[in-house]
């Protein structure tokens, strides 16, 4: 897979479902869990990462179209074929396919990942990313994954990131939030603002959803 220099913004997509057909008899595994007792996410990435093995935890974004009146060709290949060959072996974990979602939050994301309709994430573990992708670009290329002619690769858009910490739930989040109340650092529901806080948006009308193109 070829990187190309798209930079990563927001865009709201709906779950296609877990793919492959194996994955479709079995629950995925998903993202780790986060603990009981988990304090708030580091600033920086932490030495022994959050992967599920104890490896750091990445994730490998993949934007893409179909070629026009190809659709149902590209899922079916990406659900059957490729998702399986991509998480078979190796580091990567699990992975989940989405569609680009027809209603989208106004004034965030990026005008180019907009135009791809459909998103792929591969979670991956590796202490080693170059590593990693040597061994999945070995994989790819060989005659046993057998490629798509319905996928439009001219769209072809990826990126990497590295997770900073665990998942956080919303129970943790609320619980975080009223550590930061306690401290006078975020108002309690319904209160004005500390003096001198910072919110850039604040009296703003919230916007309505904007409606992507499908």
């Amino acid at each position: 897979m070829r990187s190309l220099s798209i930079v990563l913004a927001a865009v709201s997509g709906l779950a296609l479902g877990w793919s492959g057909a194996a994955l479709a008899q079995s629950a995925p595994p998903g993202p780790p869990q986060p603990p009981a007792d988990m304090t708030p996410p580091p600033a920086n990435p932490m030495p022994e990462g959050w992967g599920p093995h104890g490896k750091k935890l990445h994730y490998l974004m993949i934007f893409v179209n179909a070629k026009p009146g190809q659709d149902a060709d590209l899922n079916r290949w990406y659900n059957e074929i490729h998702t399986p060959m991509m998480i078979e072996r190796g580091d990567f974990v699990w992975a989940q396919r989405f569609m680009i979602d027809p209603e989208q939050f106004d004034g965030v994301g990026n005008a180019e990942l907009k135009k791809r309709r459909y998103m792929v994430i591969f979670a991956f573990e590796s202490n080693d990313v170059k590593a990693t992708a040597a061994e999945a670009n070995a994989r790819m290329t060989s005659p046993r994954n057998v490629g798509s002619p319905a996928m439009d690769y001219k769209s072809l858009s990826l990126m990497t990131y590295q997770a900073l910490g665990p998942v956080i739930t919303q129970e943790q989040a609320q619980q975080m939030l009223k550590v930061q109340e306690a401290k006078g650092v975020v108002p309690k529901v319904g209160q004005p603002a500390p003096a001198g806080s910072y919110n850039p948006l604040a009296g703003r009308a919230a916007p309505a959803p904007s409606t992507s193109p499908r």
